[in-house]
């Protein structure tokens, strides 16, 4: 496979999952669109008076915990057998 096609590949990918995010029923019950929906949020934080760092540590902080649980659902974290681990001492 070369790098085109890989490339190529990757892009329909994204084209693909950014499209459902578009397209995400969550929009159509809030009758927004992810742009709008974030550009309320940024004025939200702006008029609600915390400071910009601690709202920057705490989406940082959301963002981390989704992709955790994200990546749990797809399974790209292997099975922990943790009554094995229970046993291991250092």
């Amino acid at each position: 496979m070369t790098n085109d096609k890989k490339i190529e590949e990757v892009l329909a990918l994204y084209e693909k999952e950014q499209a459902a995010f578009d397209n995400h029923w969550l929009w159509k019950e809030l009758n927004t669109t992810p742009k709008e929906f974030y550009q309320q949020v940024n004025e939200y934080v702006k008029t609600s008076g915390v400071a910009e760092h601690v709202w920057e540590k705490k989406l940082k902080e959301a963002k981390q915990a989704l992709e955790i649980k994200l990546k749990e659902q797809r399974g790209q974290y292997q099975a922990v057998n943790f009554k094995v681990l229970k046993g291991i001492r250092v």
